[in-house]
């Protein structure tokens, strides 16, 4: 064997997307152009979250991993020239969050495989996961009431009652509810306008909130006001961005 030594490239197949909970499969391809002696080989599960405050050099980034699973692929020995496969799987405990792409925080998955090489640089390789929670229930059981004022009408000023078939929100489903204006004689209403807010809150390894609350998305929704009838329910139906953020 030659003194210059090689070092083999690796490949990953899993599942596009993983939820929390799933038995993942995971084949791990190695390719080498020659014969190369190994220490071992390993993978290493990452879930981290990371944020960011401040600008220039008073910037400051936080990082924090939540998740780390370990599983030895190969002991001791030599991989053969051409390919080397490796079956193995993991399991994202039921709680582990999605995956999450912010303006200043992030929650990452990774799998690393490293190939390390006696007397020799080891091969390392990053391979990013997507995870994504599983499909919501939405429970319609429950309605939510929602006010201007929980005391009710007061006087001529404007007021607004909105009720939701549920609190449960999934991502491109149906969200069913009515809105309801009272005073309407003193009033001049234009329009309804219901907005879905996706914010973004920030914090330490310690839990510890920091920097401001950032509005990642602004679903706007219109509902147009016609011949208005005092404390008459407006019922509406929306269609929910399949896009839409976890929280």
């Amino acid at each position: 064997m030659g003194l210059i030594k090689h070092r083999p490239t690796v490949r990953l197949r899993l599942p596009a997307v993983i939820h929390p909970g799933q038995t993942v499969k995971v084949l791990t391809i190695i390719d080498a152009k020659r014969k190369v002696p190994i220490e071992s080989i390993t993978a290493v599960v990452t879930g981290s979250d990371e944020c960011s405050v401040g600008s220039g050099k008073n910037r400051q980034t936080y990082r924090k991993n939540f998740i780390k699973l370990a599983v030895q692929l190969s002991g001791s020995g030599e991989l053969r020239r051409r390919t080397s496969r490796y079956r193995w799987q993991f399991v994202l405990p039921d709680d582990a969050p999605p995956s999450f792409e912010g303006q200043e925080s992030s929650t990452r998955y990774a799998i690393e495989v490293r190939v390390a090489i006696p007397w020799w640089p080891d091969r390392h390789s990053d391979f990013a996961v997507t995870v994504a929670l599983p499909p919501a229930t939405v429970d319609e059981s429950k309605p939510e009431v929602f006010s201007t004022n929980p005391d009710g009408p007061n006087a001529e000023e404007p007021y607004l009652e909105c009720s939701l078939g549920t609190r449960t929100l999934a991502p491109g489903s149906e969200l069913h509810g009515s809105m309801a204006l009272s005073n309407v004689a003193h009033n001049r209403y234009r329009k309804l306008v219901l907005a879905l807010v996706a914010r973004e809150y920030r914090r330490d390894p310690r839990g510890r909130s920091i920097g401001s609350t950032l509005e990642l998305h602004r679903f706007k929704y219109e509902l147009p006001l016609e011949e208005l009838v005092e404390g008459q329910a407006i019922p509406f139906h929306l269609r929910l961005p399949a896009a839409m953020p976890p929280s």
